[in-house]
């Protein structure tokens, strides 16, 4: 079993048709290396890249990637629609965010941060 998934592993990491890999250079071409991050994750700069417009990195070209990666069995409109609710999710906290790093908020401020805040959970 142990070479099996060592096997897997060099195959997931070093295979340029992997969809790891295949994700991986869709992500760059949008600006973004988790390479060159600690522990292969997301820095601030990145992750505030990925947070401001969700959409442009969780997108059709994405979606295909992971429709065409997976076993037949998984549906692709639960993988569209899991991309879709993604990226809802990171704009309704990325708004979230912004809104609580108000210097002077206003009551409607306060009260979208509520709204946000019920919405992205």
């Amino acid at each position: 079993i142990k070479e099996k998934l060592e096997a897997y592993h060099l195959n997931r990491k070093y295979d340029p048709t992997s969809a790891c890999n295949k994700i991986e250079d869709h992500w760059k071409s949008k600006g973004l290396d988790r390479g060159k991050a600690f522990g292969g994750k997301f820095d601030g700069k990145d992750a505030r890249r990925v947070m401001n417009d969700p959409g442009k990195i969780f997108d059709e070209q994405i979606q295909d990637i992971m429709i065409t990666s997976k076993r037949p069995t998984v549906a692709g409109e639960f993988i569209i629609d899991l991309c879709h609710r993604v990226t809802l999710l990171m704009g309704h906290w990325n708004k979230f965010f912004s809104l609580l790093q108000q210097e002077n908020p206003t009551d409607t401020d306060r009260t979208t941060v509520r709204q946000v805040a019920d919405t992205a959970v």
